[in-house]
């Protein structure tokens, strides 16, 4: 601690500014590699690492919420070994644990590939459907007239993208990647721009809408396609806007702590579209002040940002609308049926890539987030290496209640 101290009372400086811009001008004038990457490189390493953070939060001991702080550490150092990135614990609206690995630190964006879809996706839904924008059970064709016809793709509702039940098909993008797929699968992973036109228009349907759930990220490019559509005349009129003015000003998150749709925006039928199910950068604070949006309901210093019976309707605690609910990947994914065994059921977390998770628990009134690369030993599942080396050890960490009543939970599952 005192190092950091240390290191962060040198980098406000005068003396490091001046050598950091001296060796910034080095290297944009000389071919020297040598100066570049045992100076430079590590000079912005150590500044990215203990610069101060953007997004602000008050901190606390583990024992002040409840937790076991050598069960936490132990899990800390474990997760480094892991190839972890970030690693926040928050309970109680405070920060209990925060580690960085040296080479970023709490204002890095780390790239959340389909944790966006809990993180961006589904606030702005929520938003939306609080400015009655839209229902979930609007038909897509509602904002895509020429689907009417269709008889299947004119079936799908807007629940049904978001609840990865509108039977599109989907691309595997590690097999993309490894230029395993071919015809419009190879077409779509090239070109982002048509993503849209291919959601709406060309990607072959499964089967039929609401029937049963099956992963499509796809389905959110036609979800962001109607969200968009239906904000038209809004003040906020497309989900880039909508995002930062009505979602991340509120919660004191600076646009440096973010960015959305891989740093792209898209033309198409007349509309500004950015991709909102993926190609988002976030740092770890900013993910996890939204996911305390969400435990919050919607509310934040007295701000009300979306209304907390649509939250209620998403999570599938409510009977609202179809009594089915087919899938338990609404954005977020949910535990109710007890898929990951160390968790209440009413948890519920967003992943995506390497195991990039934000997970909340409200009848914990807990929040966790974790970046870097795959937690798997070899031969290891997914789901299995979440439950084994995220899960179960965070739960087992905790030996007793927190600073603050919990915010909802798992009695009052709908």
């Amino acid at each position: 601690m005192r190092v950091r101290l240390v290191l962060k009372r040198w980098i406000r400086s005068p003396v490091f500014i001046i050598a950091f811009a001296l060796f910034t001008f080095v290297r944009a004038y000389s071919s020297r590699h040598v100066l570049w990457t045992w100076v430079y490189v590590p000079v912005k390493m150590i500044y990215t690492h203990v610069q101060s953070p953007d997004v602000i939060w008050e901190k606390a001991a583990p024992a002040e919420e409840g937790f076991d702080e050598n069960r936490l550490e132990i899990l800390g150092r474990n997760l480094e070994s892991r190839h972890t990135d970030a690693f926040l614990v928050v309970r109680g609206g405070r920060i209990i644990y925060e580690w960085y690995a040296l080479q970023t630190g709490a204002n890095d964006e780390h790239y959340e590939s389909a944790m966006a879809k809990a993180v961006v996706a589904v606030p702005t839904v929520l938003v939306g459907l609080t400015d009655n924008r839209f229902s979930l059970d609007d038909p897509l064709s509602k904002y895509a007239p020429e689907l009417k016809n269709d008889p299947l793709r004119s079936q799908i509702r807007i629940r049904d993208l978001l609840f990865h039940q509108s039977g599109l098909d989907d691309v595997d993008f590690n097999q993309a990647k490894q230029g395993k797929v071919d015809g419009w699968k190879k077409a779509y992973y090239e070109h982002r721009e048509k993503r849209f036109e291919y959601a709406l228009f060309q990607v072959p349907m499964l089967f039929q809408p609401g029937t049963r759930g099956q992963y499509s990220g796809i389905g959110y490019y036609a979800l962001a396609y109607a969200v968009t559509k239906a904000l038209q005349g809004a003040p906020e009129s497309d989900i880039k806007t909508l995002f930062s003015k009505r979602i991340m000003e509120p919660l004191g998150i600076p646009k440096t702590d973010w960015s959305l749709s891989y740093g792209e925006s898209y033309e198409f039928a007349g509309l500004k579209l950015y991709a909102f199910g993926s190609g988002a950068d976030l740092s770890a604070r900013a993910v996890a002040r939204i996911g305390e949006l969400v435990l919050e309901r919607g509310q934040w210093h007295g701000q009300r940002i979306f209304d907390a019976r649509w939250l209620d309707d998403v999570l599938g605690r409510v009977e609202i609308g179809d009594p089915k609910h087919v899938s338990n990947h609404h954005g977020f994914i949910l535990n109710r049926n007890g898929r990951y065994a160390s968790l209440p059921l009413d948890a519920f977390f967003g992943e995506g890539g390497s195991h990039n998770v934000v997970l909340v628990v409200p009848s914990l009134d807990l929040v966790v987030v974790r970046n870097g690369e795959s937690l798997a030993d070899p031969g290891e599942g997914y789901e299995d290496a979440l439950e084994i080396h995220l899960f179960r050890p965070i739960i087992e960490s905790i030996v007793g209640a927190g600073s603050r009543p919990a915010r909802w939970g798992a009695s009052e599952e709908g």
